[in-house]
């Protein structure tokens, strides 16, 4: 069964996404965009926020992923083709996301891409007009190896675990002249 998740589940703002999810880290960029990249996530594809709630983890890198899925979709929304591809995201395709990812940088940098749409025969990932010139683009993801989640997964339990120990000691000091 599939867990649809909202922001709110992580915090009734930023600051409180940050002291309960990044563990007190905060993420380089602004808050009111890290807020809107939950939107995004919460509107588009809230299957991602409920699977981040369900599991629990918490920490500084398993929120900076979130957020850059949530940016990545906030920059692509509009796109032509973006639903296509933002099923397939849903469906566990790597690739797919990987290609969004891609679109996203296009986008951050003044195109306007179209996306995994057939055009004149073709199928690319992306499609751009750049000088009057068609640009096809097709993006290569090598799929990430069970083994490599599972060490990600336990990575990040270990950090969390960590900073709550660290967090719970307290450490005497004195300063003498």
């Amino acid at each position: 069964m599939t867990t649809v998740g909202h922001r709110h589940d992580f915090g009734k703002d930023w600051d409180e996404v940050i002291r309960d999810w990044c563990l007190g880290a905060s993420l380089p960029l602004e808050s009111d965009k890290a807020w809107e990249a939950l939107g995004a996530l919460e509107h588009l594809w809230p299957e991602r926020l409920g699977e981040v709630f369900t599991r629990g983890q918490r920490g500084y890198f398993v929120m900076a992923h979130v957020i850059d899925d949530g940016l990545t979709l906030a920059a692509c929304r509009n796109l032509d083709g973006f639903e296509g591809v933002l099923t397939r995201i849903k469906k566990g395709e790597q690739a797919a996301l990987s290609e969004l990812r891609f679109a996203a940088a296009l986008v951050n940098v003044g195109y306007e891409p179209v996306l995994d749409k057939e055009y004149r025969r073709k199928r690319p990932d992306a499609l751009i007009i750049a000088e009057n010139k068609e640009i096809f683009i097709d993006v290569i993801t090598p799929e990430m190896s069970e083994d490599t989640k599972q060490a990600e997964v336990i990575a990040s339990t270990l950090a969390q675990k960590l900073y709550h120990k660290l967090a719970n000691q307290t450490t005497v000091l004195s300063i003498s002249k």
